[in-house]
């Protein structure tokens, strides 16, 4: 939010599985921007693609993993860069259902691949009926297993 980048706008993440990545996809949700998760195992020249198609405002890594990136995409760097000097401890921007939640690509089997943006409404709309059709409720836990960049994933 500090960085004022306007509402649903593209935010690269390319972390290894952990606290950090669920951490930062969580937080660019609550400010109101779309997450696009970027898979570490993908060839460079995979990730310079996606990178170059869905045109990420920022980005956030790691130092180990920053030079995967182009250099010309601004990187908030988790090993470097802390939350801003004064900065809220639950910083939220509402997003209406039809801004983009997240952005996927398609899996480019039948040439390249695609960007898609999945707006809060359609996840929600997910949410919903996945949790409906297999009764899911508070006490059920789901395994996360997919790869963030996977469509799927976002359910888990």
């Amino acid at each position: 939010l500090e960085r004022g980048l306007p509402a649903d706008a593209p935010v690269a993440v390319l972390l290894d599985r952990g606290p950090d990545l669920l951490v930062s996809l969580l937080a660019i949700q609550k400010a109101g921007l779309a997450y696009l998760p970027l898979e570490p195992a993908q060839p460079d020249r995979r990730l310079a693609e996606l990178v170059a198609l869905a045109a990420p405002l920022l980005a956030i890594s790691r130092t180990s993993l920053r030079a995967r990136l182009p250099a010309t995409l601004p990187v908030l760097d988790l090993d470097r860069d802390g939350p801003p000097a004064g900065a809220p401890a639950e910083p939220r921007r509402p997003a209406p259902p039809s801004t983009i939640a997240y952005i996927k690509f398609t899996s480019g089997s039948a040439g390249r691949p695609k960007p898609v943006a999945v707006s809060h409404a359609n996840l929600a709309g997910l949410f919903d009926g996945i949790t409906e059709a297999l009764a899911l409720g508070p006490a059920d836990a789901w395994s996360w297993f997919h790869s963030p960049a996977f469509g799927f994933a976002a359910w888990e």
